[in-house]
């Protein structure tokens, strides 16, 4: 397969969950990854996230993403042909990804069981990857040694992310039981919840200050997931901590009902578990653990300590019985 300046032999080769791909061999390219362009792009854009290149011609700069960390002037060299940017929309109405790298010219397209039961759909194809190729100029193979490549996270970055968020995961499941909270749920709901906003922040703080450095709305939004759920655990872990030291509260003392009591055995160990009636809602129950290997005489009732909480979280604070 080829043409007048360009490749020189492709491939065809179907992937995974129905992908048909096609590489262009025989010619040097930048990387240069061209998508349809949907909101999610034209929200990036108007976020000042996704910074592309335009190439100033309205259909393909309407049409087209262009995902590359080449400069502006450096696309126009590869693409700057109406003729190569016209292959590229002719091979958009098939495919779904159209790239360029140094070892040749790549498309992929869902449509494989249309092509299975029409073959006659692929020639025209290759023919349009054929014209993309002759219609880049053959300077363009020059930038390949100029491109800077794109950040990618090592393994040592990896492997701090799963250790930090490793840390964050056991300090809250270590905290917030302790904190003996009677929502704990709710406060470990908002507390993820209010990781979103910060994410959300971030990111576009980051991309404020990164100007010009990624070009890509996904890759940013990419590394927006990964802080955020780094953070997830962080955020009950915070509130738990704050409901705690700015509770300024008086502690209010309880004597609750029994509501039923039975006795645990635990890795050799015996204890017993009372459900009393919750200080907060008579209607609700809650659990209390004492160890303690006898049921108490019928009667008996539960002296409970508790607090509002800083952040107006209650929690209990003394918990005992006496027969």
């Amino acid at each position: 397969m080829g043409g007048p300046q360009g490749a020189r032999h492709g491939g065809v080769q179907q992937r995974l969950h129905h992908v048909l791909s096609i590489t262009a061999y025989g010619r040097s390219f930048p990387k240069i990854n061209l998508t349809r362009e949907g909101g999610f792009e034209r929200l990036g854009k108007q976020l000042r996230i996704a910074r592309e290149a335009q190439l100033g011609e309205a259909i393909f700069d309407a049409k087209v993403y262009v995902d590359t960390t080449l400069t502006e002037e450096q696309v126009r060299q590869v693409l700057g042909a109406p003729s190569a940017r016209q292959a590229v929309l002719d091979l958009f109405r098939e495919v779904h990804e159209v790239e360029l790298r140094p070892n040749g010219a790549f498309v992929s397209t869902f449509a494989v069981d249309q092509i299975a039961h029409d073959p006659a759909r692929l020639p025209p194809l290759l023919t349009q990857l054929v014209a993309l190729v002759d219609a880049i100029p053959e300077h363009a193979s020059e930038l390949v040694a100029q491109q800077p490549e794109r950040y990618a996270p090592g393994g040592g970055l990896i492997l701090a992310w799963a250790l930090g968020f490793t840390i964050l995961v056991t300090a809250a499941s270590a905290v917030v039981p302790l904190a003996r909270l009677f929502h704990p749920w709710l406060l470990t709901l908002l507390g993820v919840a209010a990781v979103v906003p910060i994410t959300i922040v971030w990111a576009l703080l980051v991309a404020l200050v990164r100007r010009g450095g990624s070009r890509s709305f996904q890759e940013t939004v990419v590394a927006s997931v990964a802080v955020g759920s780094l953070l997830l655990p962080a955020g009950p872990l915070t509130l738990t901590v704050l409901n705690t030291e700015l509770d300024e509260s008086t502690p209010v003392t309880h004597s609750l009902e029994i509501v039923n009591a039975q006795l645990l055995e635990n890795e050799g160990t015996v204890e017993l578990e009372l459900e009393l009636r919750s200080p907060l809602d008579p209607e609700e129950t809650m659990s209390e653990t004492f160890a303690v290997q006898h049921v108490p005489r019928p009667g008996t009732r539960v002296t409970l300590v508790t607090r509002a909480g800083g952040l107006g979280f209650p929690y209990r604070t003394e918990t005992s019985f006496t027969e």
